[in-house]
């Protein structure tokens, strides 16, 4: 997600710059970037940056970030994701895990086969959603 992408990014640059407002800087024209659908610039800048710098450790860290971001490109098209309507931060979703399934199906002493804990998770999202008349409905109509 959006903020996983930046949260790396700021741990290179915590590690690269010496200068806060530096750092700030570059982070900003990086998010900007991101925030644009520009994820090949940001490579590009990493790749770039990767030519100047001597230290093995920083050299290590901006590898693994220009790996990541790499690896993850196809995913990092936020400008794109959001235009579709699409979050682009786990915060929600990590947020349904706990409010949905976590309360639910990991109460003291249950135990749930893997169709029974998908059916309780079904309900309980439909209930959570203010839709369990539709499932009334449908029994309803099944009677």
């Amino acid at each position: 997600d959006y903020f996983h992408a930046v949260e790396h990014l700021s741990e290179f640059a915590s590690l690269y710059f010496k200068e806060q407002q530096e750092k700030t800087k570059w982070i900003k024209q990086q998010e900007k970037l991101l925030s644009d659908d520009k994820i090949e610039e940001v490579i590009e800048t990493f790749t770039l940056l990767s030519k100047k710098i001597k230290q093995a450790t920083k050299k290590d860290a901006l590898k693994k970030l220009i790996n990541y971001y790499q690896t993850n490109k196809e995913r990092m098209k936020y400008k794109t994701f959001r235009q579709q309507g699409y979050l682009t931060g786990s915060v929600a979703m990590e947020s349904a895990i706990r409010n949905v399934v976590q309360n639910r199906l990991k109460r003291s002493g249950q135990r749930w086969t893997v169709n029974g804990g998908q059916q309780v998770l079904n309900l309980r999202t439909l209930f959570l959603s203010n839709l369990e008349n539709m499932v009334i409905d449908k029994i309803k109509l099944t009677a």
